[in-house]
């Protein structure tokens, strides 16, 4: 029974819009187990065409060709990618070696495509290398060999998952007399061990050494003449696999060894998108260090339960009674502090707050600290006790005595006036670096200066319950009366910082789009300069993701490189700034420089999928030809 089999094979090319050629005109033909065929005929007459149809390169035809009785026109792009892998052998006249691989790597690349295991694979190899005597040449690169030599390769690669049909396109062609010879013999002992072999040819020397002649003339058969039997050779071997995509790892080590040979062309596109990235982690470290920064030296100076009040925009409106009493019994407020402006020392104003319990309650709180004074008291000051003592702030002590000098002013007097006029004594100072001047006195000598007049409270304070009270709050005082939350003062600083990452954030994004310009033809290019290394991976099998995928990963690694590169640039000016400036201005998070790499290898990955798909779509016929 026929192996291979072809009814009423018609081809025809295109040659100009309105002009066709008809190639093969009703070609029928079968080939059996065994058969070493000579396919001859002058160039045009369709040897070529015949062979690229029976190899399942090219499916653009009319008639029928069968395989084991199945349809080659039928199958699915996978099956017809696995009848290449494990059933049809293909040799080259140009040998079409992969030329950045060594002889065993060329040779393993097609059982890469197989489940066989690697230690397997690696016996394998070395039994091929070993069967076409190239035992010593096994690390050399096909520019090292000669033609006969580079042939063996090709011919061993063809052999390497053990297919039934070997197809040799002039396998002769550019070889000498000796190399001739070299590969008669190996594709004779190839046929006695019971595979089908086609040679296609010109040379009336390798036709004589074939058991089976078949001419071709204007495309059609002219002549099948059978000649002697071959003896049944020895060229065998147990192998049990079955085809599959490319590994993985395979995929890994192409695409690293490809970025690798083309190091100054991709370290060029390497250093482009990472001095993007760097821009990019550094406007989030940036962002993140001085939000850092403020919310730790500015909110934590802020009560967050606070909400100020006044009668009207200036603060010189005066809170009745009935308004205070209001205020004490509304929903949601913890405690209502009340504060009066006073004349202290000369001309210098101070803010006094006190509750009704008689704590001392700074016009801002100073610290996370609800209830109570928390800030530390300077030197051996303490908290006023008696009606004639005061504690005062920084800010109001350099009021009061005129700059820095100020450290030895606890236990001296100063005048406080709000009504009546009263000598007090400092009994400490505040360190705090909050920069209000205020000063606190007990209840009782707050009262004892309004003494017989209503206290002049213009400003209020109240402490929400909790921090879910607060918008509640502030949105329904604002009816009655001027709201302040120091809280949103800090937001709105926050909002400016955002701003300002989001502008620079597109500066960046406008080199990130440069460099993935940049690496679209990068890939492009490396598409087209490999445009022959694509045709022979299809033509020993490989699947068109497993040409996608090659460029796709050539693309991820340079994401990552960039990626990696970036980061580091971005976190070795953090630490810089940082170390300069002695705080953390630049936030030296791993989050941000895990981001710049993800980043990287996502525009990477995405700048390359169209040259990547177009190298999947690539006509293997016409990628082959490709010098």
């Amino acid at each position: 029974m026929a192996l291979l089999e072809v009814k009423d094979l018609h081809k025809t090319y295109r040659v100009t819009r309105t002009q066709n050629q008809d190639v093969l005109k009703g070609v029928s033909i079968d080939f059996c187990h065994g058969e070493f065929v000579a396919i001859l005929g002058e160039s045009g007459c369709g040897k070529s065409t015949l062979l690229n149809i029976l190899s399942g390169l090219d499916s653009d035809y009319r008639g029928f060709a069968y395989v084991d009785g199945e349809l080659i026109c039928g199958f699915s792009r996978g099956e017809m990618d696995d009848y290449r892998k494990s059933k049809v052998g293909i040799i080259f006249q140009s040998y079409n070696l992969i030329n950045h691989m060594t002889v065993a790597e060329n040779i393993d690349i097609a059982l890469a495509m197989s489940d066989m295991p690697k230690e397997d694979r690696q016996l394998r190899v070395k039994e091929l290398i070993d069967k076409v005597g190239l035992s010593e040449h096994s690390i050399k690169y096909p520019s090292q060999l000669s033609g006969g030599q580079k042939q063996r390769v090709a011919v061993a690669r063809a052999l390497a998952n053990e297919p039934s049909i070997l197809l040799a396109d002039e396998p002769t062609g550019n070889l000498d007399k000796e190399a001739t010879e070299e590969i008669l013999t190996l594709l004779k002992q190839i046929a006695d061990s019971g595979k089908i072999v086609i040679c296609v040819t010109h040379s009336e020397r390798v036709a004589s050494e074939c058991n089976r002649v078949i001419t071709l003339d204007g495309g059609i058969i002219i002549k099948d003449e059978k000649r002697n039997e071959n003896e049944a050779g020895g060229f065998e071997s147990e192998l049990n696999t079955q085809p599959s995509s490319i590994k993985l790892r395979e995929i890994f080590k192409l695409a690293f060894r490809n970025v690798v040979q083309n190091k100054r062309r991709n370290n060029m596109v390497i250093v482009a998108l990472s001095i993007g990235i760097a821009a990019f982690v550094l406007i989030l470290s940036i962002t993140a260090g001085i939000r850092g920064f403020v919310e730790t030296d500015l909110r934590d100076g802020v009560n967050m339960l606070q909400i100020d009040l006044t009668i009207d925009q200036n603060g010189i409106g005066i809170f009745s009674s009935e308004q205070l009493h209001t205020l004490q019994n509304t929903n949601g407020i913890a405690r209502v502090v009340q504060s009066s402006t006073a004349r202290l020392g000369a001309e210098n104003m101070a803010s006094f707050s006190s509750d009704e319990n008689g704590q001392f309650i700074p016009m801002l709180e100073l610290n996370s600290t609800f209830y109570g004074f928390s800030a530390p008291i300077m030197q051996d000051g303490r908290f006023p006790n008696s009606n004639n003592e005061i504690l005062i702030s920084q800010a109001m002590a350099r009021r009061i005595y005129d700059g820095d000098d100020f450290i030895n002013v606890v236990g001296s007097s100063v005048w406080l006036e709000i009504y009546n006029k009263q000598q007090f004594e400092i009994v400490g100072i505040t360190n705090d670096t909050s920069g209000f001047a205020n000063a606190f006195i007990t209840l009782n000598a707050l009262s004892a200066l309004h003494e017989n007049n209503t206290a002049p409270i213009n400003k209020v304070y109240i402490i929400a319950e909790d921090i879910n009270w607060v918008p509640v709050l502030a949105r329904d005082l604002g009816f009655g009366f001027e709201v302040f939350r120091h809280d949103e003062t800090i937001d709105d600083i926050l909002d400016y910082i955002n701003l300002g990452a989001v502008v620079l954030t597109a500066i960046s994004i406008i080199s990130l789009i440069v460099a993935a310009i940049m690496i679209f033809i990068v890939t492009y290019i490396s598409v087209v300069e490999r445009t022959k290394e694509i045709g022979i991976l299809r033509a020993i099998g490989a699947r068109k993701k497993d040409i996608k995928r090659i460029f796709v990963f050539e693309a991820m690694f340079i994401g990552l490189a960039a990626g990696f590169l970036g980061s580091l640039f971005s976190f070795l000016i953090g630490l810089i700034v940082n170390l300069s400036m002695r705080s953390t201005l630049i936030s030296l998070s791993l989050l941000f420089p895990a981001i710049g790499i993800i980043i990287a290898t996502a525009v990477s990955v995405l700048s390359s999928l169209s040259p990547a798909g177009a190298a999947a779509e690539a006509d293997p016929i016409e990628a082959l030809r490709t010098e």
